[in-house]
């Protein structure tokens, strides 16, 4: 069985989908509200939802991360740079786990820190941490009067 299989992975396809009809409702002047203080803004959240999916498959694969700094990638500041770059990210790391082997899960590699931690516990990572953000795009389309998918 291929990693992608597997409920973890299976199952992810529905939190990325909310994640996109969030997405189509908004325009690129939402993207700059920001509930206030030091909270991201809702273009900056939906930047660091990729940006930690691309970091983390490169800690799975080896290999490097794309740049997320609107400062030098200015399509991010619009919807249609942040839907391309979040979707171009999930489908590599769809990619990645379609030739993966289920039992691979469980091989380790190194963070940037040191710490070991396996395949499995990065992917679910990525899948909590895109559910924990989307949760506050959500919230903060709602202070901002533009309602989450669903309510």
């Amino acid at each position: 069985m291929k990693a992608h299989e597997i409920d973890l992975i299976k199952f992810w396809g529905e939190a990325r989908e909310r994640l996109d009809v969030a997405l189509r409702t908004l325009n690129d002047a939402d993207l700059t509200f920001g509930p206030g203080g030091e909270l991201r803004t809702l273009g900056d959240n939906l930047a660091h939802i990729g940006l930690a999916e691309d970091y983390w498959l490169s800690i799975a694969q080896g290999g490097q991360t794309g740049s997320w700094d609107v400062a030098k990638n200015p399509e991010l500041a619009t919807v249609a740079g942040l839907t391309r770059r979040l979707n171009e990210a999930h489908a590599a790391t769809l990619a990645y786990l379609a030739g993966l082997d289920a039992d691979r899960l469980d091989d380790t590699r190194k963070t940037r820190r040191g710490e070991e931690v396996t395949l499995r516990w990065i992917f679910w990572h990525v899948i909590e941490h895109e559910v924990h953000h989307r949760g506050e795009v959500y919230f903060a389309m709602g202070m901002h009067g533009t309602p989450p998918p669903g309510f």
